[in-house]
This record gives structure tokens, sequence and C-alpha cells, in this order.
């Protein structure tokens, strides 16, 4: 079985995430604008009170998201903000080519979802992230089809 070479990747705050973020500001401000021309019902108030609260909240949680390195060493994943442990998995559970949705399970840490996207400039580190990636997930698999 071929595995992929080893390969260190910076995980941090997802572009993703503050684009849909701003996406969601300009609805508010929309939503502003709509209830400033139509009146200030009890209703309209709550409106524009849960939509700001939802701007608050996911730019709260992008600030805050996990921001660590994940490492490929060519036969297991290490993530850096858990210590060295033999269980921890990797799925992939959406892949766009530009970007990636993985979710790390780890026995005694639980589980943590990450966004992976390219960084500007050199595209070399993606490509070998996303060559490891298909890599542990074919060995996985045909691991499992042998029965161990």
């Amino acid at each position: 079985m071929y595995f992929a070479p080893a390969v260190a990747y910076p995980v941090g705050r997802s572009p993703h995430h503050a684009y849909a973020i701003g996406i969601l500001a300009l609805a508010d401000i929309a939503t502003i604008a709509w209830v400033g021309q139509n009146g200030h019902s009890i209703g309209a108030v709550l409106l524009i009170l849960a939509a700001v609260a939802a701007v608050i909240f996911a730019a709260y949680s992008w600030w805050h998201s996990v921001c660590g390195t994940l490492r490929w060493s060519g036969q297991r994943w290490v993530w850096s903000g858990w210590p060295e442990s033999a269980s921890l998995q990797v799925s992939c559970v959406l892949d766009l080519q530009g970007y990636c949705l993985l979710r790390l399970t780890d026995n005694g840490y639980g589980s943590l979802w990450i966004a992976l996207c390219p960084r500007s400039g050199d595209r070399a580190p993606w490509q070998a992230m996303r060559r490891a990636l298909v890599a542990s997930a074919n060995g996985s698999r045909s691991l499992e089809n042998d029965g161990l």
C-alpha cells in the first residue's frame, strides 16, 4: 500500500467563514432599512435583534475558531492542539478541491471540526495535504476491507 509523504499544514480562521459573516451583515443592513421604511412593530424589532445577534454570534465563533497545525506523518495524523495519540482519525466531510471541511476525532478529546483552504502563494503544501487526506482515507478503507 502507498502512503502519501509527510506534510504539515497550518490551520487558521477560514476566510470563507468571514465572507459568510459579511453577507449576513449585509442582509442585516437590508433588514434594518426595510424595517425603517415599513414601521417599527414588535415583530420587526425582534427580527432586527435576532439578525444582529446572529452576526455577533457568527463573528465571535469565527474569532475564536481553532488554530493549529495538522500533520500527516506518512502513517498517522497529529493535531497540534492535542497530545500525540494513535487514535486520531481525520474524516474529510466536504471536499470542494479549494476548500475542505474535516472532522478530527480522538477517543480522549472528542471531536473537532476544522476548515482547510489553500494559502495564497505556493499551492504545493495544499496539494500535499489533499494527497495525504486521500491516501489516509483510502488506507483506512483498505484496512477495513481486509478485516484488520
